[in-house]
């Protein structure tokens, strides 16, 4: 198959990602019911310390690695020194967990969770979190956009199978679940790394002067030690958030921030769709001082990722409270707070997952550093705050999963918005931010004017209502489309070619 384009490959993405949002949530979905809170607290409770950890084993390499791969072809040498790394940060934690760390200090950390647990946690984490999105980089550094999204899909769709044979078999239970994530990573795993192998001898060159262990070693060294300190801060951050949520407010309020962090996570598969072929784009960019290509991709996809988070988020406000009960029953009924409150998150965090891709990719990182550990200071102290007994050294407000939900949109909001306002000044061009405040304004004005005037129709059918809602909610948002499609990083020939199947004259 010939190299994709960059459209196409956005194409592929966003198609396939929408496919996987869909089947990754309503599996999710399912878990969560069948599990209950409490469990379902748990099991995201684990993962979520798995992946905190991640970071700072990780030390950013992963986003070296690909930004290394983009720029030019590097020999397999290189790619296997990698690779070893990689292996390291599974048998490190391995050896740490099972044989050295005292059994009242992991008690103390796992929350009396079993140690075989707590391993095969940390085991399908890796393949997930840490093997899986390293060969996604690797076949995106070809272009092979097309081979990982059916990948993608294929996978979503298998494990909702296997997830429905365990409930079906009443094996639908913790620790099956996590070897049924390793099981189902490394396979996929291993095809994509199979299809890379096979595209990549036929370019490669063995032979690189500076492929020396040495020569990697101090790459990569140059590019990531500037993020010790911000790897360190994230972890304290993500790991204090999930271990003293679990600690002051317990496996169920795990579960209802479980809940709506999944659903944020799920949309940002539909709105993050371009990120690295964005990155792929913007790294050869900017290595050939290209600085009109970076704008013009940075702008246009800034503004297509947020009006597509409007799309994903907006439309469930009004329902939030209704979803939550039919999709997960009355157990999760508490968490309705929580749940409407984290639909506003993925409508920044996609410009956010822009934002820093265009720090890593121009490998201009001081500054991002900076902002972030700044950022992850203030959070770990108003994480204490929100979730905290009012008995604490400092007394907090024991707001649980909905002061967290609260604590991570606000600080989002104004983190994303500083990051863009900065990087307009260092690539000069306008700051969007008056364009997003119109766009946000607009599409609550459709939704809730759409809510009731369908409410006044008096159909007393919740799916009815919702539907007709929704459809009319994006036909509004469609005109904006058609009216200002600039406002939105498309072009007037792309409305016309795509919506309007008209021919681009010659």
């Amino acid at each position: 198959m010939p190299e994709e384009k960059y459209s196409s490959r956005i194409s592929y993405t966003l198609i396939g990602n929408l496919f996987r949002a869909v089947i990754s949530f309503v599996t999710s979905m399912f878990i969560a019911r069948e599990l209950a809170p409490e469990n379902y607290g748990r099991y995201i409770f684990l993962i979520g310390i798995f992946i905190a950890l991640k970071q700072i084993l990780d030390f950013s390499s992963s986003s070296a690695f690909f930004t290394f791969i983009s720029q030019r072809k590097r020999s397999l040498k290189f790619i296997k020194i990698y690779w070893a790394y990689v292996a390291l940060q599974l048998l490190l934690p391995l050896f740490l967990i099972g044989l050295v760390i005292p059994s009242d200090l992991i008690n103390t950390i796992w929350k009396n969770e079993s140690k075989t647990l707590i391993i095969l946690a940390l085991i399908a984490v890796f393949f997930q979190s840490t093997v899986w999105p390293i060969t996604v980089q690797m076949a995106e550094s070809l272009r092979k956009t097309y081979y990982v999204q059916i990948t993608n899909v294929s996978l979503v769709f298998l494990h909702f199978l296997v997830i429905v044979s365990l409930w079906y078999f009443k094996l639908l239970a913790i620790p099956f679940l996590f070897i049924v994530i390793t099981i189902e990573w490394l396979i996929a795993s291993l095809l994509l790394l199979n299809i890379f192998k096979k595209n990549y001898l036929k370019i490669s060159y063995e032979n690189y002067d500076d492929d020396s262990f040495k020569n990697i070693f101090n790459e990569f060294w140059i590019y990531c030690s500037p993020f010790i300190p911000l790897t360190i801060f994230g972890f304290i951050n993500d790991f204090g958030e999930k271990w003293m949520l679990q600690t002051w407010g317990g496996a169920e309020e795990q579960a209802y921030f479980g809940i709506a962090a999944q659903y944020a996570s799920i949309a940002l598969l539909a709105t993050v769709s371009i990120i690295k072929p964005f990155w792929k784009e913007i790294a050869e960019a900017n290595k050939k001082k290209d600085f009109k290509l970076v704008k013009k991709l940075y702008l246009n996809s800034t503004r297509l990722l947020f009006f597509v988070g409007l799309i994903v988020s907006i439309p469930l406000l009004p329902w939030a409270n209704d979803i939550l009960f039919i999709v997960l029953g009355e157990s999760y009924a508490a968490g309705s707070i929580t749940f409407t409150i984290m639909l506003l998150y993925p409508i920044h965090q996609s410009i956010g997952q822009i934002n820093g891709t265009m720090f890593y990719a121009t490998e201009k990182t001081r500054s991002y550093v900076i902002g972030n550990i700044i950022f992850m200071i203030f959070s770990i102290l108003t994480t204490i705050i929100v979730l905290a007994p009012k008995n604490f050294l400092i007394p907090g407000l024991n707001l649980g999963s909905e002061g967290i939900a609260l604590k991570l949109v606000l600080l989002q909001l104004i983190q994303v918005n500083l990051f863009s306002w900065y990087l307009s000044k260092i690539f000069k061009w306008n700051f969007d931010g008056f364009n997003q405040i119109v766009l946000f304004i607009f599409s609550l004005f459709f939704i809730y004017s759409s809510h009731l005037g369908i409410k006044q129709l008096s159909i007393n059918n919740i799916y009815i209502e919702f539907s007709l809602t929704t459809i009319v909610f994006l036909c509004l948002m469609l005109l904006i489309v058609l009216i200002q499609p600039n406002k939105v990083g498309l072009s007037k020939d792309f409305i016309n070619k795509h919506i309007f199947l008209r021919k681009k004259n010659n």
